[in-house]
């Protein structure tokens, strides 16, 4: 027997099971090392993913916004060939309210929706004036219209490109 409450067997024993205990400690550090460094990543491709997703969602709805702003655009160009006045104010009323939008989503096509809201507020107006007072339209009025729903119009495909 060696010095000590312990024989040499049982010394040995908690030494092997200490070392043991060491490497298999060791082990867990390196598989939690390497598991972090794989969460890290499926945390990166989740975040590549919810980017390339929200950019796609984004289009899709500057995609479906162009296509209704189209609409009520030409809505609103052939009730003013009818004379229709009531349906060109509540179509120019739409055209705004969704030109306001493009501006909140900030489609960066170069285009001033807020300028855009502004001078469909406007023809706005006026049309609602010629309609209540059931007067003609002048020709330097119908000059202007026509220039404006061409310059909307060409806006409306700038925000539709590129797609």
């Amino acid at each position: 027997m060696g010095n000590g409450f312990l024989d040499n067997w049982w010394r040995d024993l908690i030494a092997v099971v200490g070392v043991v205990g060491t490497m298999a400690t060791l082990i867990a550090l390196l598989i939690s090392i390497w598991q972090i460094i794989r969460t890290r990543r499926a945390s990166e491709a989740t975040k590549h993913a919810t980017s390339e997703t929200l950019e796609k969602i984004r289009r899709q709805l500057s995609r479906y916004t162009a296509a209704n702003l189209t609409r009520h655009l030409n809505e609103a160009q052939n009730a003013f060939d009818s004379q229709d006045w009531k349906m060109v104010v509540v179509r120019l009323g739409d055209l705004a309210e969704q030109a306001a939008q493009v501006l909140a989503q900030s489609d960066g096509s170069g285009t001033d929706w807020g300028q855009v809201a502004s001078e469909l507020r406007k023809w706005q107006n006026t049309i609602r004036t010629i309609g209540s007072s059931e007067r003609k339209l002048a020709q330097s009025q119908l000059t202007k219209w026509n220039d404006f729903t061409q310059r909307t119009a060409s806006q409306l495909d700038r925000l539709n490109l590129p797609f």
